[in-house]
């Protein structure tokens, strides 16, 4: 994915966790700042289901 955002595509990561997951939270703060691919960070609560 890296290579296709620096070619100038638009790649975007939605990072969806659990809300009270703050692992899966923090997973994904350490991967974004490996990448160099934007993150969103979506927080659901529990039993929640969403199309994103």
């Amino acid at each position: 994915m890296e290579n296709i955002y620096k070619s100038g595509f638009l790649v975007k990561i939605r990072w969806v966790y659990k809300n009270g997951e703050d692992g899966n939270y923090e997973l994904g703060k350490d991967y974004s700042e490996m990448a160099s691919v934007p993150f969103d960070f979506i927080e659901t609560v529990e039993n929640f289901v969403s199309n994103i």
